[in-house]
């Protein structure tokens, strides 16, 4: 017979580790046991009355439950939806700025960044109005 592994060492304060090993002979394994006797029908429990008087609330709490899920797909699938169209309108003004990178000169000197000036340029030109737009606060 081959002898069994040594212990680890200790570590953190804790006494040795045995790794584990397939214990042979009596200490072997044994397996499960069957149940001598299958229970009868009239040996199954019966629902108490506490159990019978809230099936009614829990078949309606589940139907609600389904309810609830076909209508998170529901809102799902549009999230989904509206993401997809957001990421295409996010591509459009990425494209715009790539395309339009030179920043038009602003009638007001400003000390905002050359991208704000872009899309102020942009809508300048796409919503022309009479007035000059007022400066954002810092």
């Amino acid at each position: 017979m081959t002898e069994p592994p040594k212990p680890f060492p200790g570590f953190y304060g804790f006494p040795s580790f045995q790794p584990f090993v397939t214990p042979q002979g009596k200490n072997a394994v044994q397996p499960p046991r069957s149940r001598p006797f299958k229970l009868s029908s009239h040996h199954q429990p019966v629902k108490s009355e506490r159990h019978t008087a809230f099936e009614p609330r829990l078949k309606a709490v589940e139907s609600e439950l389904g309810e609830l899920r076909s209508e998170i797909g529901e809102v799902w699938k549009a999230l989904q939806e509206t993401s997809s169209t957001l990421a295409n309108i996010c591509g459009q003004l990425q494209s715009f700025i790539d395309r339009d990178s030179s920043p038009l000169e602003p009638s007001v000197p400003s000390k905002a960044s050359p991208s704000t000036n872009d899309f102020d340029s942009w809508l300048k030109a796409e919503f022309p109005v009479n007035a000059e737009f007022p400066a954002l606060p810092n």
